[in-house]
């Protein structure tokens, strides 16, 4: 049978509400849960369920209200849950500087904090830019996710995405102010009606600073331009000695020159200060354009590290910045690193390593350790130590395996054993630092219940001991359920090759009636409609959907920079042979899932597209 399912929307408040304090949504975040995974807010820290899951789609809090989707449309709560703009939008987007960018059938609008249309759907793009002035793009809205997982980006993003489309300024109340002309570059957000512009369609500038009402507060000058930083903007100028030649400086809140442009590069500003270089060296420079020391380093960092600000170092040692430029002793130096619960300790030194400390605050060695990331994580296991490029461990209680660090590479340890090289051969080691397999094979790395190692141009497997053993047989009877597996225990199921969706108690949710179907997500599943060439959307009773807008493809899997592999010629079948393959192989009908094929970028290769452990 099916089951009925009511969205309340809009229901009594579950909070005291905060809607006038522009910053309090972010302390609520969206979680998404149950059989029809439906989204609600907790809070950041605690964790506690503040708005129940009853949307299904829940989107950032701006300005104390956040667009949420019921039934396909799109409305705003407040941070106590009570429905504020009522849900008619195909999409919406956040509230910025009282105004919020609405699509209604493929267009875009501007709507206030009533929910009043205060532009029209007219536009591909009405991004909010002040309180009575938005940002424009012409032409239809056109959907850069796929359905049902759009979303319309804020000011800042908004602008660098839409790259070198016209873009012009639209006032709410008398229309254009400059028709779609220029490319825009963020300038602030603070809603001051001031933003980087160029006529050059190609964005290579020149740059100027715009003004909402069209006139400029800086004439197009610059070549390159970047947004504030700490009320400092970094803009550089073609030189006249030569056209490579782009010195840098920087610009204030309201536009004005105020670090020269002599620099020949210069960084944004973190901390009071922006870093230059100059001939393969570092500098610092204040906000009034003073170069820190008078001179550039040999290298600046700007980690800041438990409060420590900006260090240099001048060749011989560190040394730490002063808010106000002054240099003075290394404020890192004994700074804590890493604290692990088991007493161990990384500090750092000013030599640029890590001292290790025992947990009874002895130095494990009288050398210090090259600085690589650390983490908590790493604190379950033996630390994986190098020096003068030779590598070692130090386990938890401040012993070092091998004084000093003597092996060419490794790998960490699991199960008391770990893979190390010598003189370009691989070996074993326990956690005493004894020997169990001698180094004699050419590669070795960690496989699921032994060592993968090569030798003499063969590849098998070997024991911590060095005994030979056959290729553990994998059980991938977890990868086969988790295909099949949905949020809040339901399940999908097939019946005489068609499939469904049961819940928990094993109930049926979606009739077994369809070539393949996904779990649910943001309230909808999707299922192939073989007559319209289309994916299209059920509710949670099961029907059909007017909305999100079917598709010609789905896939239930996304990697970066790989795509599914093709299995039809024509687009749509193909994607339901390779969502039905995969639920096959998640019944156990066949030996493999469907594949995931890299794109040559920074994807390489054919992978199976269930990852085995």
């Amino acid at each position: 049978m099916l089951i009925a399912s009511t969205v309340l929307f809009g229901l009594l408040a579950v909070g005291p509400s905060h809607a006038d304090d522009d910053n309090s949504g972010d302390t609520l975040v969206s979680r998404c849960s149950g059989v029809f995974n439906r989204c609600g807010y907790n809070h950041r820290e605690t964790k506690t369920e503040v708005i129940p899951p009853r949307y299904e789609r829940a989107m950032r809090f701006s300005e104390g209200l956040a667009a949420v989707r019921v039934h396909g449309r799109f409305g705003y709560i407040d941070l106590s849950g009570k429905t504020i703009i009522a849900p008619r939008f195909d999409l919406a987007g956040p509230f910025y500087q009282g105004l919020a960018e609405v699509i209604i059938d493929g267009a875009a609008g501007v709507i206030d904090r009533s929910g009043k249309l205060v532009i029209q759907p007219k536009f591909a793009r009405a991004i909010p830019f002040t309180s009575d002035v938005v940002i424009v793009s012409e032409g239809g809205w056109r959907r850069v996710r796929r359905s049902g997982h759009e979303r319309l980006e804020g000011l800042s993003s908004a602008i660098s995405l839409l790259g070198n489309k016209p873009l012009g300024l639209y006032h709410i109340d008398d229309g254009w102010i400059g028709r779609p002309r220029f490319g825009f570059s963020l300038f602030e957000t603070e809603g001051r009606g001031l933003i980087w512009a160029t006529e050059e369609r190609s964005l290579r500038g020149p740059w100027g600073l715009l003004r909402a009402d069209g006139t400029w507060q800086v004439e197009p000058v610059f070549s390159h331009v970047q947004p504030l930083m700490e009320g400092r903007a970094v803009i550089r100028k073609s030189s006249e000695n030569g056209p490579g030649l782009q010195p840098s400086g920087a610009v204030d809140r309201e536009g004005n020159l105020v670090v020269p442009v002599e620099f020949e590069w210069l960084g944004y500003w973190s901390g009071g200060f922006a870093l230059a270089r100059k001939g393969g060296k570092e500098g610092l420079v204040t906000k009034d354009g003073r170069l820190v020391g008078n001179r550039y380093f040999e290298k600046v960092e700007r980690d800041y590290f438990r409060g420590v600000g900006p260090r240099i170092f001048d060749g011989l040692k560190w040394m730490s910045v002063a808010p106000d430029g002054a240099l003075v002793p290394d404020a890192l130096n004994d700074a804590i690193y890493v604290a692990c619960s088991s007493g161990l300790k990384l500090l750092h030194k000013s030599s640029g390593g890590l001292e290790v400390i025992r947990p009874d605050g002895t130095p494990a060695a009288d050398y210090s350790i090259d600085r690589r990331h650390y983490s908590q994580r790493d604190c379950d296991r033996p630390l994986s130590v190098r020096v003068d490029g030779k590598w070692g461990f130090v386990t938890q209680d401040g012993r070092m395996i091998t004084d000093p660090p003597s092996f060419d590479g490794q790998f960490g340890f699991r199960a008391g054993f770990a893979p190390v090289q010598i003189a370009g051969l691989w070996g074993v080691i326990n956690l005493r630092g004894e020997t169990t397999v001698e180094p004699q094979y050419e590669g070795m790395r960690l496989g699921r219940d032994g060592f993968v190692v090569t030798h003499q141009n063969r590849v098998f497997w070997i024991t911590p001991h060095g005994q030979e053993i056959p290729e553990p047989v994998l059980d991938d009877t977890e990868a086969r359920k988790s295909v099949l597996a949905c949020d809040g225990g339901s399940r999908r199921f097939d019946q005489n090759g068609l499939w469904g969706i049961t819940g928990p108690g094993g109930e049926i949710i979606i009739e077994p009636q369809y070539r393949a179907i996904s779990c649910f997500r943001h309230g909808v599943a999707w299922v192939p409609d073989d007559d319209a060439k289309a994916w299209c959307p059920l509710g949670p009773n099961g029907k059909r959907r007017e909305r999100p807008r079917c598709q010609t493809r789905f896939y239930e899997i996304a990697w970066s920079h790989h795509y599914p592999e093709r299995l039809s010629h024509d687009p749509y079948e193909s994607s339901v042979l390779w969502n039905r393959a995969l639920l096959e192989y998640g019944v156990g009908r066949t030996a493999e899932p469907p594949f995931m094929i890299g794109d040559r970028v920074q994807g390489r290769g054919r992978h199976p597209a269930v990852r085995l452990r």
